[in-house]
């Protein structure tokens, strides 16, 4: 009797130890987490001042604290669009009749979004480079860039690097343009050539005297060869550290900078 009753308790024992059907497993804690929304850290814009009718990149820097894919999904007010409207980062222009550009990003992953939105105040001061090519397209040759400002009263000092196509051009001078011979006395231009192809200047007053916009400097190059350079090789490198223009008590003005392949879009 006793044996039997030994079997019977040891078969329940089998039967309840085994796996059963329809028992469902605690969930893990993976399973039990909660989506998180994503971070939007930083929208950025170079350049950092833009003219209406320029051009500018703006760049979403997001995080998802749950490492989900991210989407995402621009709109613009005041411009449009030129590429990039699904990516981090998109290239747009801003309308010619605009003041003002807004920037809005959507960054969402598989369950929730966040949004932020940037207000950009279009400028109307302006640096632009002008084109002087020479009549006669043979090596040696004088090849001519000046430095012009728009909307831009007076100015008391000025860093630009200007990047050309050293390969084509050779520097000779840069030097003072729209001043008096009297007035020059009162200013220095500093040169560096940092690397081939990259010219950087400072325009520096004796005691921060102040001089009135328009025609700043003239650079002059000589070509190297039988042809001229191509097509938007000069410009400025806008992301330049500490690129600028001041005024009398050492304040940055908002100056776009235009190059020759955006004088025909911008005017």
């Amino acid at each position: 009797m006793k044996r039997s009753i030994l079997l019977i308790a040891g078969s329940i024992l089998a039967a309840c130890s085994g796996s059963q059907p329809g028992r469902a497993r605690p969930p893990s804690s993976a399973q039990t987490t909660a989506n998180r929304k994503p971070v939007i850290e930083s929208l950025s814009t170079i350049p950092a001042f833009v003219p209406a009718g320029g051009s500018a990149s703006t760049r979403a820097t997001a995080t998802d604290p749950d490492f989900d894919r991210l989407v995402y999904q621009w709109n613009i007010q005041g411009g449009k669009i030129l590429s990039g409207g699904e990516t981090p980062l998109i290239s747009w222009v801003a309308d010619d009749d605009a003041d003002e550009v807004v920037i809005s990003v959507s960054v969402k992953d598989r369950a929730q979004f966040v949004e932020r939105t940037e207000k950009i105040t279009l400028t109307h001061q302006e640096l632009e480079i002008i084109i002087v090519p020479p009549l006669s397209v043979e090596e040696g040759e004088t090849y001519l860039v000046q430095l012009k400002t728009r909307g831009v009263e007076t100015l008391s000092g000025a860093f630009v690097r200007v990047l050309f196509p050293s390969s084509a051009l050779r520097l000779q001078s840069v030097g003072l343009i729209g001043l008096s011979a009297q007035e020059q006395s009162s200013w220095t231009v500093l040169t560096d050539l940092a690397k081939p192809g990259t010219l950087d200047i400072a325009l520096v007053s004796h005691g921060r005297e102040e001089r009135v916009g328009g025609s700043l400097l003239v650079i002059r190059y000589e070509l190297r060869d039988n042809a001229l350079p191509e097509e938007g090789s000069i410009g400025f490198a806008t992301a330049a550290k500490n690129q600028g223009i001041w005024d009398s008590k050492g304040q940055p003005l908002q100056v776009a900078y235009i190059d020759p392949s955006q004088q025909g879009e911008i005017r």
